[in-house]
């Protein structure tokens, strides 16, 4: 154009002309500048986490050569291994990159564009987060029915935004007439009465919008044993044979131990005579029976069965009579009370038998004194005729 311009016009019109074009180009530029705009793509508020990287999108409309600006709380960044971003362009994105994102990283971002005419700046607040970890105090608890309990959870890492308890998958609800749980960083599930039906699997887990963490605990609640002898309560065998007492433990998987005792005896697994399951520290279904070889009148007694795990002991109680083998056959056992009724007995018949040997006596006696003086009389009267 400017060939042209030389070629149609002497010097003086020529400065005319460019002089025009240069006012035209002014404006243009001014108009263009006049419609710079700068957004943050980023939400609002943006959240970053604790020891890794984060960028703030920034988008730039323009036409015109621009410089981009970032501030944080007002200071002015400077380009570094931690900040970086595109200082000069046309239109474009001028998105601030952190390299390794520090919980003091939290607050107030601002992108800065300016050009020859205006300067205009949008901003955003960053919140960095930690990473939560939530921990357990023990993997496994026990409970007792009707006490109080609490499952014990912490929460390391800033902030918590929520914290939940679930059990066996199932989100509980915050409820003081039950249980219920603190928002802090120890949300402690607290139980105001424990039944076997709080028996579970209970999950702690806390959020932010770093992620999730959860922690579980297995809770097992136990009730006082329930201890039942099935035989009845006066059991009578014959000498030689083998006895079998049927004791029944209700959830025999929470018995710490099984004993039985013999007339307030302890008895002992080591003797051949006795038999019964034996725990040994493995929580499995047991028979709780009491097995007795070749009995003999020696173990005519009470027999009794205890039960007892963390919440208490439970017992229950038989009476066993041997009969003794005589000539080969079998006599019953006489006990004391039935030998003192014996003899009792034979005292009275005695004193009856006495009583009425006695009477005869007497009487036979009277009928002679009487059978006497009739004779007598008889006599006197045959004398005086």
């Amino acid at each position: 154009m400017s060939m042209i311009f030389r070629g149609a016009m002497g010097p003086a019109s020529q400065s005319l002309v460019l002089f025009i074009v240069f006012c035209f180009i002014t404006t243009g530029t001014v108009s263009q500048n006049s419609h710079l705009n700068v957004t943050i793509l980023s939400s609002k508020p943006t959240f970053g986490i604790v020891g890794q990287p984060k960028t703030i999108l920034c988008q730039v409309s323009g036409t015109v050569l621009t410089t981009v600006t970032w501030y944080f709380n007002g200071t002015r960044l400077s380009i570094s291994s931690k900040y970086s971003w595109t200082q000069r362009l046309v239109g474009g994105r001028a998105d601030l990159t952190i390299s390794v994102l520090l919980k003091s990283d939290s607050g107030l971002y601002n992108c800065s564009v300016r050009n020859d005419a205006v300067t205009v700046s949008e901003s955003t607040i960053l919140s960095v987060e930690e990473i939560l970890h939530v921990t357990v105090h023990s993997g496994t608890e026990t409970g007792i029915v009707g006490q109080v309990k609490t499952l014990r959870c912490n929460v390391a890492g800033m902030p918590i935004t929520s914290v939940q308890w679930s059990v066996n998958n199932n989100t509980l609800v915050n409820n003081e007439m039950k249980y219920y749980w603190d928002t802090s960083s120890t949300p402690n599930l607290y139980f105001e009465s424990l039944t076997i039906a709080d028996t579970g699997m209970y999950t702690c887990s806390a959020t932010n919008h770093a992620g999730t963490d959860f922690a579980s605990i297995n809770l097992s609640v136990v009730a006082t044993p329930m201890v039942t002898i099935k035989n009845s309560r006066d059991l009578s065998v014959n000498e030689g044979g083998n006895v079998l007492i049927s004791c029944a433990i209700t959830d025999t998987t929470t018995i710490d131990s099984l004993q039985w005792y013999f007339n307030n005896k302890f008895l002992y697994h080591s003797d051949p005579h006795y038999f019964w399951s034996c725990i040994n520290g493995m929580k499995v279904p047991f028979d709780g029976s009491l097995r007795i070889y070749n009995v003999t009148p020696q173990d005519t007694g009470t027999y009794r069965c205890q039960a007892t795990n963390i919440a208490g002991a439970s017992e229950d109680s038989i009476h066993l009579k041997i009969v003794p083998k005589a000539n080969g056959n079998a006599v019953e056992l006489i006990s004391v009370k039935e030998i003192g009724l014996i003899v009792l007995g034979s005292l009275l018949a005695i004193c009856i038998i006495v009583i009425i040997i006695l009477a005869c006596c007497l009487r036979r006696k009277k009928e002679r004194k009487k059978t006497t003086t009739r004779m007598e009389s008889s006599m006197i009267s045959h004398d005086q005729s």
